[in-house]
């Protein structure tokens, strides 16, 4: 956004207003400004201040009681100066009708309060810019921003399904409960009998009740838009973020001079009902508190015939993140099989919740360059590397707390259950990626290419739900990823009005193949989350 890199998903729902143009670079990136990205780069640009006044405003309205409100204004603050404001404001009702009477289907109370309509939005967002033209050489862009966005519990639908499960134990298979006639737990998918899903003892093989869920929680109306949940509420989840940015230009006889100063702060609170139904069973919450600063140099310029650019690039982002499982006071997963840990753990403690608290800091080094030499007047050969050195620190702390309001990411009244030693551990990786281009122009209608990009990304650490032997302290490290992708392709101007792109396009299969040697175990990747 604005040459400043986000670090974070929640940081992805900044809000789309007052934009100049959004650029897509395919593939891997970093050879050019920025930070290395392995897939490709989305960029989004927004509008800047004039030296001319000017200013607009929209408002639309819709269905579900939406309203979307936009406005800027623009101009002249003195003979130097100039200035841009924006804002933005959206919102819209639920979509989700909630349809929970209180009790699921065998009469338990799930989350005090709940059972709201869900699936709505309420965002403001504001951007400031200031302008200085000291003179026809250099210039200095400030940019504030700030935006906040309240929404539902997450809005999600949940529908009874079956397993369908062979003699060797395997998931091949699921049937939508509701479209059969069965009301197994799981399905035999040699003999279609009944399979008892949960080893804890439990003859009982079947369900409540014929198309619901393992509670006999039935879906309301389909795929239509009503649900049935006990844990949803209109203003559970919360994001905000503000960032203040520098950008400083300056011209020369011999190129250009760019520096990029970049802040920004992300807050997000996010509460889901992992079930999807009216059993209070469990809940996914997850508080997050991001710090990133940036800082990029480059140079770029051009002779007869070269183009090229260079660069060194700086990247901090520090991660507070606390998310685990919350377990409500008539969670059957407390009561109903109490010979597991969490029935131990709920007959000793009652409601509790398991939570992982990590702190993840990243301190990213790198040096840049690109150049496009034009070797003919129809060949231009364009080589680009990034040398990167990242280190990461990382702490976790998995612990066991009281749950006293499910609407709160509980860590003050500890039980005293600790289910692993807590963790550190730090790593440091050297990286490099690339990229080789050749380009034919037999005139200004006509580009045909080939390129091989390498793309790299640093390894980092897993964050685990509650976990107190699945993984080893030397699983939590996973090692970086590698991508090697190679593109051929044209582009022909047909006519004043036709463009035809074609670019068969391929990458190699090394990432998965690390990825694959990376892990240590089967359960490696049933068990473990990779939020960071």
């Amino acid at each position: 956004m604005d040459e400043g890199y986000l670090a974070s998903t929640q940081a992805q729902t900044f809000g789309i207003y007052d934009i100049d143009r959004v650029e897509v670079l395919k593939g891997p990136q970093g050879t050019l400004f920025g930070r290395n990205a392995t897939g490709g780069l989305v960029h989004t640009l927004t509008k800047r201040p004039t030296r001319d006044f000017e200013g607009y405003g929209e408002l639309t309205g819709g269905t579900q009681d939406s309203v979307r409100g936009e406005a800027a204004i623009s101009g002249p603050l003195g003979d130097k100066a100039s200035g841009r404001m924006s804002v933005m404001y959206n919102r819209y009702g639920e979509i989700l009708k909630n349809v929970y009477s209180g009790v699921d289907a065998q009469g338990r109370t799930g989350t005090p309060g709940g059972g709201e309509n869900g699936y709505n939005d309420d965002t403001f967002a504001i951007r400031g810019q200031l302008q200085f033209d000291f003179n026809d050489n250099a210039s200095l862009l400030l940019i504030g921003n700030y935006a906040d966005t309240t929404k539902s519990e997450g809005p999600y639908q949940g529908i009874g399904s079956i397993a369908v499960i062979d003699a060797q134990g395997r998931h091949i298979d699921t049937l939508r409960a509701q479209d059969t006639n069965s009301n197994c737990e799981a399905s035999s998918a040699e003999t279609g009998n009944c399979i008892n899903l949960f080893a804890d003892g439990d003859t009982d093989s079947v369900r409540p009740g014929v198309g619901g869920d393992l509670f006999g929680n039935l879906d309301p109306d389909g795929n239509r838009s009503q649900v049935n949940k006990d844990f949803a509420f209109d203003d559970e989840n919360k994001i905000r973020s503000r960032g203040l940015a520098a950008h400083f230009t300056w011209d020369a006889d011999w190129g250009t001079l760019t520096s990029i100063s970049d802040y920004k702060k992300f807050y997000r609170s996010i509460s889901l009902d992992s079930d999807q139904s009216a059993t209070p069973l469990a809940l996914f919450q997850s508080d997050g508190r991001i710090d990133q600063f940036s800082q990029e140099i480059r140079l770029n310029g051009k002779t007869d015939r070269t183009d090229w650019v260079v660069g060194v690039y700086y990247l901090n982002v520090s991660k507070d993140v606390t998310q685990g499982l919350a377990y409500p006071t008539n969670s059957p997963f407390l009561v109903g099989f109490p010979q597991q840990i969490l029935g131990i753990l709920g007959a000793v403690f009652g409601p509790f919740e398991d939570n992982t608290t990590g702190n993840l800091r990243t301190d990213s080094y790198s040096l840049f360059g690109q150049a496009d030499f034009q070797l003919t007047d129809t060949l231009t050969l364009v080589t680009g590397l990034r040398a990167i050195i990242e280190d990461k620190k990382y702490n976790q702390v998995i612990g066991v707390f009281v749950n006293t309001d499910d609407r709160l990411v509980e860590t003050a009244v500890s039980t005293g259950f600790v289910p692993r030693a807590p963790f550190a551990d730090s790593t440091s990786n050297g990286l490099w990626s690339g990229k080789v281009q050749l380009e034919y122009s037999p005139d200004a209608d006509h580009l045909y290419y080939i390129d091989i990009n390498r793309g790299v990304k640093a390894g980092s650490f897993n964050a685990k739900l509650f976990d107190g032997v699945t993984l080893t302290d030397a699983q939590i490290p996973y090692k970086s990823e590698v991508l090697y992708a190679y593109e051929a392709g044209f582009k022909a101007k047909l006519g004043g009005t036709t463009r035809l792109n074609d670019r068969p396009a391929g990458r190699s299969q090394f990432a998965r193949q690390i990825w694959q040697r990376s892990r240590s175990s089967p359960q490696f990747w049933a068990l473990t989350a990779k939020p960071w």
